[in-house]
């Protein structure tokens, strides 16, 4: 529910009553990694484990402590030792998740890619419901690609009028696909005292399912939307937005200092056409990345599973999922009048400063030094709502740009689907 403050308090007093047993303790020791504390998190997984030695859950969170403190033998040891004694299948998998990632920072490609072979066909085993709707997703995705094939453009835009919000300015969308660096523009971008970034909400979901109530369905109702239809559609968004914000605690209409609020939410880029008729005048910063990279990165995740993360137990399922999805926003880029900035992971870790400032001039929005700070807001901001949590309160860090390299026999089977969108976004082979 989001009272970590709370949930900590009750996890506590659960240790209390139950003297005995690591996993109150655990449970504690997880919400403060979660949120970043990880001095917090350090000591209360020693508790836990002056209680149960052998409790697998504890090992392998002190484990990613280790990890994420850059004592990678250590780290190694705690997980390979949670292996032994795992006696659930989500501890077995979160250790093999773990293994395959120390096993990529030591450079061991193939027994890496082995552990997370194993730990998704694990998670695929668990979550048999997502699993189940994987194709459903693709489905999807192929529905509005054969819309934007069949319907002729432009579509109707949204206008002030009647029961229309003229007084809300457009947000700005942060899109991209998974893995793609999007968390850490999220970071950047919060950090920013001009800029509110709302994280991973479904706002844009609450009006494509609006659209779905008509009788010609989503995305078969768009070219029949009138203004005032459009105009109400707008008026939903910042009703959902600000309800967001209200359980949240705090306001989003725009300050008096004049706020920008960024809608971060990758595969949105599903929806563009939705979005450009709903708030035509609304910037989309559109994150990039070597697409090798990002099909591999989001193998290598663990995500909580839906429809879409589904897709990501496979690299082949991946990588069709990606040239779905990257295949549909190139085409509307083509047919729609998009004001788009390309901002990409590898300039972003390389050159941070002169890519940060074109993406702000973009915003228009002056550049601050908060921005540079980000690792620092994002350890204050609590717990992120993405499994990119720990690597953005990091300092920028070079290993995971191009990592595919070091497995381009694994991707080999999959490029023809990559092949063409490499060339399309200008990267190397």
């Amino acid at each position: 529910a989001g009272d970590f403050a709370q949930a900590a308090q009750d996890y506590r007093r659960a240790a209390e009553i139950d003297t005995a047993r690591a996993q109150p303790l655990f449970c504690l020791a997880q919400l403060y990694e979660e949120s970043n504390d990880l001095d917090q998190a350090g000591t209360i997984v020693q508790e836990a484990l002056a209680r149960e030695p052998d409790d697998g859950e504890s090992n392998c969170l002190a484990g990613v402590l280790k990890r994420r403190d850059g004592d990678l033998t250590a780290a190694r040891a705690f997980f390979e030792k949670a292996s032994r004694q795992a006696t659930t299948p989500e501890t077995r998998m979160n250790v093999q998740f773990e293994l395959g990632k120390i096993l990529d920072r030591q450079g061991d490609r193939a027994a890496a890619f082995s552990h997370f072979e194993t730990a998704n066909g694990l998670q695929a085993e668990l979550e048999t419901a997502a699993m189940a709707g994987k194709a459903d997703y693709l489905n999807r995705v192929a529905a509005l690609s054969d819309f934007m094939a069949t319907n002729a453009l432009p579509l109707p835009t949204w206008r002030p009028g009647a029961g229309s919000s003229p007084s809300r300015p457009a947000p700005a969308f942060l899109i991209g696909f998974p893995r793609s660096g999007t968390t850490l523009l999220d970071q950047i971008l919060d950090a920013h005292p001009g800029i509110r970034v709302v994280e991973e909400q479904p706002l844009i979901e609450t009006l494509w399912r609006r659209v779905a109530a008509h009788p010609e369905g989503y995305p078969g109702a768009l070219p029949r939307l009138t203004a005032a239809d459009l105009a109400t559609l707008r008026d939903l968004y910042f009703t959902a937005l600000d309800t967001h914000w209200e359980q949240t605690g705090g306001d989003l209409k725009k300050s008096p200092d004049g706020d920008l609020v960024v809608d971060k939410f990758p595969l949105n880029a599903l929806h563009l056409s939705l979005i450009h008729q709903v708030f035509p005048e609304a910037r989309v910063i559109l994150a990039l990345r070597h697409p090798c990279d990002v099909v591999l990165s989001c193998f290598m995740q663990q995500f909580a599973l839906n429809d879409a993360m589904a897709n990501f137990t496979t690299l082949a399922d991946g990588a069709r999922l990606y040239a779905a999805v990257m295949g549909l926003l190139q085409d509307y880029r083509a047919r729609l009048d998009l004001p788009v900035h390309e901002i990409r992971y590898e300039s972003l870790v390389a050159d941070f400063t002169p890519t940060v400032a074109d993406l702000l001039t973009f915003l228009d929005v002056p550049w601050d030094d908060s921005v540079a700070g980000f690792t620092q807001h994002a350890r204050s901001r609590g717990r992120i709502a993405t499994p990119s949590y720990s690597q953005v309160s990091e300092p920028l860090y070079q290993r995971a740009k191009f990592r595919w390299h070091g497995y381009r026999d694994r991707l080999a089977p999959v490029m023809d689907d990559l092949i063409p969108l490499i060339a399309q976004f200008g990267y190397e082979r």
